[in-house]
């Protein structure tokens, strides 16, 4: 969460399965290779509900490689106008990449 969501998304964006107890002792496994498939998104659910609706005893994951290099930005300025375009043009390059 906090200003990582920025960079790697949200938690939702980066799960690709649970298996869970359910509350009758049941296992379920949400997610995986059918995450696109019509009907009720049970994985969006399971993070919505933070827990309520199940034990999460499992968790996929898409791991993301480390960065080569990591560059580190200083801006000093007495007004705070003169900086918000450029930020938000490093923003949208950073985060939408061109297809």
């Amino acid at each position: 969460g906090g200003v990582h969501c920025l960079k790697y998304g949200l938690t939702l964006h980066n799960v690709c399965g649970l298996t869970l107890l359910l509350a009758n002792g049941e296992p379920l496994e949400i997610g995986g290779e059918g995450l696109w498939e019509d009907g009720l998104d049970l994985l969006s659910v399971m993070h919505g509900s933070e827990g309520l609706l199940g034990i999460i005893v499992e968790v996929i994951v898409k791991l993301r490689p480390q960065p080569e290099a990591v560059n580190v930005l200083m801006a000093v300025s007495t007004a705070l106008k003169p900086l918000l375009m450029p930020l938000v043009t490093l923003f949208v390059r950073a985060f939408y990449p061109r297809v």
